[in-house]
């Protein structure tokens, strides 16, 4: 009996003991800390190997595409391994993950959407942002809808109540309900993320701060885009010949 008791607290230890992290995608367990008052930074601690492997690619893969039309002003910059990661650059570098999406395979567009990056003097890669989601708004809520303030004084069960009701019966911004490509509930269903995130995060950002070696070093603008008179004009008057063509990938 002894022996089947030890097993049992043993087991229930093991459970016990498993961290966030091996259970709870990124974003899922960003939110829950955060809403329940954690605010403390977002750091290296917090996000496994996988979700970091996920933000060097989106770097990698972005940087590749702003390289080749970054304006000369810029390029000092650019060239020291920093720039910006917006959502143009993510969406045309094939990363988007949609904002409903709250696995991890969309780890970073959930987590951080927009951030910064720069080249230590080590090599490794900083990544900082601010984690917030202040009147957050995907295009189909009303401009009071999205407002963070619409939440104040609301305690967390009149919050919840109002997210369920508005999921229901959204009511949601008309210009976009009268395009006909979405009906009431799914304007529920799409928009909760955001308001949700209005209701119990916008009042507590948090900084970001993740160190991370690349996979490969960050290339220069010279490295992506070589200057010569031919890629000059390329870039210039959208004239592609068949050889740029095929090594940018990109024709009109």
């Amino acid at each position: 009996m002894d022996g089947l008791l030890d097993k049992t607290k043993k087991k229930v230890k093991g459970l016990l003991d498993v961290d966030a992290k091996d259970i709870l995608p990124l974003p899922v367990r960003t939110v829950i800390d955060t809403a329940r008052g954690v605010k403390t930074p977002i750091t290296n601690k917090d996000w496994t190997q996988e979700n970091i492997n996920q933000l060097d690619e989106y770097i990698q893969k972005t940087r590749e595409l702003r390289g080749q039309t970054i304006p000369d002003k810029n390029v000092p910059y650019f060239d020291t391994g920093s720039g910006y990661v917006n959502y143009d650059l993510i969406n045309q570098a094939g990363l988007g993950r949609r904002d409903w999406n709250f696995l991890d395979d969309a780890a970073v567009h959930n987590t951080l959407g927009q951030f910064n990056y720069k080249t230590l003097p080590n090599g490794n890669i900083l990544v900082t942002d601010r984690y917030d989601y202040y009147n957050d708004n995907p295009g189909m809520l009303s401009k009071e809808q999205a407002a963070t303030s619409r939440y104040a004084g609301m305690n967390p069960f009149q919050k919840a109540g109002l997210l369920a009701y508005e999921t229901i019966k959204p009511g949601l911004n008309e210009a976009y309900a009268n395009q006909g490509v979405i009906n009431d509930l799914k304007q529920g269903v799409l928009s909760f993320p955001s308001r949700a995130a209005n209701a119990f995060l916008g009042e507590n950002p948090r900084d970001v701060s993740i160190e991370f070696k690349p996979s490969k070093k960050l290339r220069t603008k010279e490295q992506i885009r070589p200057s010569s008179y031919e890629t000059d004009k390329l870039f210039e008057t959208g004239y592609v010949s068949p050889e740029l063509e095929k090594k940018f990938g990109m024709g009109k």
